[in-house]
């Protein structure tokens, strides 16, 4: 379905997953992402942070104007919305007890503490399954809560490295490169979102079949696993099979018929991938059928790729390099190839078919202002889902929650912010 036009206004419903509550203490990417992913489709989230500073996303930004502050902060911003924040020590067992009074009646914990940390702040599952034996609890570590990496901390970096992804990335003969922009963390936050979904449906077969004992789950979910599982998969499989190690080819495959690879033209990059021989041949049509293109050694494309790429980029790089990306984009598509320039940031920002579906959504954030940011990647048939709704400033939300929720007066929420509880 299309997204409404502008300046019209559309029903919102609240999604498939209204009346899900799920409590989250997340902490830069994976578990606020997942939570985000919930939030989106209409749960009820609430994010808990550590007094005082709160989610480190506060201090990493981008902000506007490039002035830091933590409640201006793009990637928090971008994270949160939708949901309600409180702030909560969990290392006071003040703020334990709290805490097990919040998710007693929660469906969803999402967490990402590192596995030493989990029992002293009382995110250990068994504890957590004490409070609520009926929730689904999943934790987001790099490695897992098992294995001999499990004490080990590490960012989005390592878990690139392990699951053996940085090894492929980059130019031959120089050294790997890592995936940009917390790219890791927000790829473990998807495989989060679909192990929650995963164990919701299993929890309302087990409360349909009478076994209450069998709706709670524990996922313990590793960011290096779910990489390699995911974005490594066909190199593992490589090896198992052929002893085969995976290569840094830049921006060309060798493995593949010519054309496989990236070339530059008048204002950027363009795309070249023609894996059947109807699109090399359409290809060589566009280009006027050149003489070159009969010589005995450009018939085989695998070979032309493996020993002649160099002199190939060159014949067709005065092509490529007069004409424009989005004058490509016109005469390969409308020629029948699958060649895609390469867009910077902001072509994707103002591209039609983006705008045209609607996935950048309004924001308006106080103190930042109004602006766009990405919505879901997906249309339901109810749509559109509910309208954004501000990231939390600093325990905006613990009058609210502490006090009609679980019924702490005004003077005790007081004694508990000036003792740093709250």
């Amino acid at each position: 379905m299309t997204a409404p036009a502008p300046g019209t206004t559309a029903q919102t419903f609240p999604g498939p997953l209204s009346g899900l509550r799920v409590v989250e203490v997340g902490d830069l990417v994976t578990a606020p992402f997942t939570a985000k992913i919930l939030a989106d489709l209409g749960a009820s989230v609430l994010k808990i942070e550590v007094p005082r500073t709160g989610d480190r996303s506060r201090l990493i930004g981008p902000f506007p104007q490039d002035e830091p502050h933590p409640e201006h902060s793009g990637l928090f911003v971008y994270l949160n919305a939708k949901k309600r924040g409180v702030t909560l020590d969990l290392k006071s067992p003040t703020g334990r007890a709290m805490f097990a009074r919040l998710i007693a009646d929660a469906d969803v914990l999402v967490e990402n503490v590192a596995p030493q940390d989990a029992a002293r702040l009382g995110l250990a599952h068994d504890e957590v399954r004490r409070a609520n034996p009926a929730i689904i609890h999943l934790s987001i570590t790099p490695f897992g809560h098992s294995g001999p990496y499990a004490s080990h901390r590490g960012y989005g970096l390592n878990v690139a490295a392990m699951s053996g992804l940085v090894l492929a990335t980059g130019e031959a003969g120089r050294a790997p490169l890592p995936p940009p922009d917390f790219q890791e963390d927000f790829f473990t936050g998807v495989v989060g979102g679909l192990s929650v979904m995963l164990a919701l449906a299993g929890a309302d077969r087990a409360e349909a079949a009478g076994d209450l004992e069998g709706r709670g789950e524990w996922i313990d979910l590793s960011g290096a696993n779910a990489w390699m599982t995911f974005q490594t998969g066909m190199a593992v499989l490589q090896w198992i099979f052929s002893g085969r190690r995976t290569v840094r080819q830049g921006r060309r495959s060798a493995g593949n018929p010519y054309p496989y690879a990236i070339l530059p033209c008048a204002d950027g990059y363009i795309r070249l991938i023609a894996m059947q021989k109807i699109e090399w041949t359409r290809f060589v049509d566009i280009l006027g059928n050149p003489e070159w293109t009969k010589d005995a050694r450009f018939q085989n494309r695998l070979v032309m790729n493996q020993k002649y790429h160099e002199e190939l980029d060159a014949l067709i790089q005065p092509w490529l390099s007069s004409r424009t990306k989005n004058e490509l984009q016109d005469i390969f598509y409308t020629g029948g190839l699958p060649f895609t320039p390469v867009k910077d940031y902001a072509d994707v920002f103002n591209d039609p078919q983006l705008r045209a579906r609607g996935f950048f959504v309004p924001a308006d954030q106080p103190g930042i202002g109004t602006f766009d940011v990405p919505g879901p990647p997906y249309h339901l048939r109810n749509e559109p889902l509910g309208a954004w709704r501000p990231a939390p400033t600093l325990g905006e939300h613990n009058d609210e929650v502490y006090g009609d929720h679980l019924g702490i007066s005004a003077r005790d929420r007081v004694a508990l912010q000036q003792a740093g509880v709250i």
